[in-house]
Formats: C-alpha cells, sequence, structure tokens
C-alpha cells in the first residue's frame, strides 16, 4: 500500500519507514485483501452464477490466449 508516493517525490521511501500511517494503511490492505480472497474463494467452490459482477468474471475466459479463467489477484485487481 503506498500512502505517498503518487504526490510526493520521496513517497517510496516513506512508504517504508515504520510510521504510523504507513503500519496502517498496510494493516487496512491486507485484512481488506483478506476478505476479498475469502469472497472469492467461496464464490469459486460454489460454481453458483449469482448475475452480479463477481460472477461474470469469474465466468470470463481469455478467448485470445490460452483460455484460462483469472487469477485471484486478477479478480482482485478489477475496477
Amino acid at each position: 500500500m503506498r500512502c505517498s508516493s503518487d504526490t510526493n517525490p520521496f513517497g517510496a521511501l516513506l512508504d517504508k519507514l515504520p510510521l504510523p500511517l504507513v503500519i496502517s494503511l498496510a494493516q487496512a490492505k491486507e485484512r481488506l485483501d483478506s476478505t476479498i480472497y475469502r469472497i472469492i474463494n467461496e464464490r469459486r467452490a460454489a460454481g453458483v452464477d449469482r448475475g452480479d459482477l463477481l460472477s461474470m468474471l469469474l465466468l470470463a475466459q481469455d478467448e485470445e490466449g490460452d483460455g484460462g479463467s483469472m487469477t485471484n489477484e486478477q479478480l482482485r485487481d478489477e475496477r
């Protein structure tokens, strides 16, 4: 989780310091990622199309590549 590197030229360095904000943001990102991955894994295991965006993404196939489905990381990163 980058807290300041988008607007500050020293942001990448600041992101590595054990500052309370940096630690808090990293912990929040870990909790959010954990929740998202749990939801993805539950939905993959259920195999049910609920007609929502996550179902559409889980059913998507790479028609131009290897025909595989999206990884958990790709699903997490979709907006």
